[in-house]
């Protein structure tokens, strides 16, 4: 003890341990917050103990967890009695730390959280001028319930950035709204966790802040001195409300592939604004207004030059001969690396198929299998797409009600878990109104033409990568939460999938077709009411979809909402 050791008295005094982090008040403590209270409790005084000689004394801050000081404090539980007196875990521990130590382990302290990443693209957009500098923003969605709220409206969030300052876009889906309280967190509102040094250690840099404004544009703050330069603008919608902030560098001097810490929250007033419901980006406590621990990554980028489609190399190029295309379709779909082995490729068919599954135009398609990771890259030609693209356009003279797309099928490829296409391709098949199904052995997902326009409006570079992860999940890949959720939800263990769907190795939420395989009995296929399908969430949130059963192929067909898994399932309900 360094005090001790200069000969001055040493004291702990007005020494409380509330349960939670610093700065906060948990008023409904779980065991295990309890068991890890005690434990800290039982950690300072064994030292107390060993070092007796050295203190005058230790003095706690109050008598009992009644009378503590602020009423707020004592659901925290923070000293050595309860309210009646009675000798809490927090007494044994201090009265025989050796003891408790021994019989009382702590907690196992919960896996780190995942954070999530998001791209924001260069621009300066004009506030409330619905600026096309938006149009080159990666947009991305908050629409996770926290741990410690029920779920509010979500969000569309776009980021943007230039040499000053970070621009965060929210269209929020809520017509209710209401700013009645004089809290100003408790009014239906926008909020924005920024630290510009990607700290996770606390508010504790210049450029760490927290930024509120509601659906009528009052802006808030943590501290008074985080509003300093700062800009927004609000205004209601007909389908809720959009928010626009211009939030100022002050400790980084912002460049390309530099990473700051970030998140949104919604907070969703109920219809009489006494509840407050919480929609969030990543931080699954909403605890960011205390700290930035759980914030997600976003990363500064540019967008990158067009590059100049090349050829395809070839020892023996084809005599030129005019394609029978009806759109032009530019020759940039692949082109191999020069300072990369390419894997042998593997001949897969890429077909059309109109909505009854009948196979029209089919070409073959070499495709590449990485064996470490399980991703497929086709190694297609301008020309190949072409034939597909004609075999839709005659498939749609023939019959206009045909409503062909094309398929896919690496379902029986070993080891396939997802596959690569680049943002030209997909903009290709979204300017001729062509949904895609890739079929792998964990399922199948079909890109809406939705889906399709989302990627090709998600980056100018025509080759960036878009990558498509559907696996299969077994129960002993799952948290105990998602395990749970499964069997609580009549889902089927052996039918749960992991969707990933990423742009430039940045997850993005797109509206797709997912089909998960799944079998069922004779008994079962007479009664398809009780097919079930559904999204469970990373909390163990089940999210129900309307599914439909193939009898042909054995797959629950349904749409899904953005990356996570999802399950199917067959349950009984009266």
């Amino acid at each position: 003890m360094a005090f001790a050791s200069t000969g001055a008295e040493v004291s702990v005094s007005e020494l409380d341990i509330p349960v939670g982090r610093a700065g906060t008040v948990n008023n409904n403590p779980s065991t295990a917050d309890l068991q890890k209270q005690a434990y800290v409790y039982a950690q300072m005084f064994d030292v107390f103990k060993k070092h007796g000689d050295k203190l005058e004394r230790v003095t706690f801050w109050g008598q009992n967890d009644g009378d503590t000081w602020g009423s707020r404090q004592a659901g925290s539980r923070p000293l050595l009695f309860n309210s009646r007196f009675d000798a809490t875990d927090n007494y044994w521990a201090v009265i025989d730390p050796e003891d408790w130590m021994a019989n009382n382990p702590p907690p196992p302290e919960p896996e780190p959280q995942e954070l999530l990443e998001a791209d924001a693209m260069y621009g300066t957009p004009v506030l409330g001028a619905n600026s096309a500098a938006w149009g080159d923003a990666v947009a991305f969605i908050a629409n996770t319930k926290p741990e410690s709220a029920e779920k509010g409206a979500n969000a569309t969030v776009k980021v943007l950035w230039d040499e000053a300052n970070l621009y965060v876009r929210a269209e929020v889906a809520d017509t209710v709204l209401s700013d009645s309280d004089p809290d100003t967190h408790e009014q239906d509102s926008v909020e924005v966790f920024v630290s510009e040094e990607n700290n996770r250690n606390g508010y504790s840099g210049a450029g760490d802040g927290q930024y509120r404004v509601n659906y009528n544009g009052a802006a808030s703050f943590k501290e008074t001195g985080m509003g300093e330069g700062f800009e927004s603008f609000a205004e209601i919608t007909a389908t809720g409300y959009t928010v626009e902030m211009k939030i100022p560098f002050k400790a980084v001097t912002p460049a390309e592939d530099h990473v700051i810490g970030f998140d949104v929250q919604i907070n969703d007033m109920n219809a009489d604004a006494t509840v407050r419901n919480i929609t969030i980006w990543c931080d699954l406590k909403a605890d960011g207004y205390n700290t930035n621990e759980n914030w997600g990554k976003v990363t500064l980028a540019t967008a990158e030059e067009p590059v100049v489609p090349t050829t395809p190399p070839t020892d023996n190029p084809p005599a030129e001969t005019p394609a029978p295309t009806r759109i032009p379709i530019p020759d940039y779909v692949y082109v191999p690396s020069d300072d990369v082995e390419q894997p042998e490729p593997i001949i897969i068919s890429a077909s059309t198929q109109n909505a009854d599954g009948e196979t029209g135009t089919a070409v073959d398609v070499p495709v590449t299998l990485n064996k470490e990771t399980g991703n497929i890259t086709p190694q297609w030609t301008a020309d190949e797409i072409a034939t597909l693209l004609d075999g839709i356009a005659a498939a749609m003279e023939e019959d206009e009600d045909a409503a062909p797309g094309i398929v896919l099928d690496f379902s029986e490829v070993k080891g396939a878990k997802s596959f690569t296409l680049n943002v030209g391709t997909a903009e290709l098949f979204s300017e001729a109104n062509v949904p895609v199904t890739i079929k792998l052995p964990g399922g199948d997902v079909t890109l809406t033409q939705e889906a399709l326009e989302m990627i090709a409006e998600a980056n100018d570079n025509k080759r960036t990568p878009v990558v498509i992860e559907l696996t299969k999940k077994p129960a002993s890949s799952l948290s105990g939460k998602i395990v749970s959720a499964v069997s609580k939800n009549g889902f089927s263990n052996k039918a749960v999938v992991e969707l990933k769907i990423t742009i430039k190795k940045k997850a993005v939420d797109l509206p797709v077709q997912v089909s998960i395989p799944f079998k069922l009995s004779a008994s079962q296929l007479r009664r398809p009411e009780f097919i079930k399908a559904g999204k469970i969430d990373r909390d163990g949130t089940v999210t129900e979809f309307e599914g439909t059963y193939n009898e042909a192929n054995g797959m629950v067909m349904f749409t899904g909402d953005g990356n996570g898994y999802y399950a199917a399932g067959y349950k009984v309900t009266k």
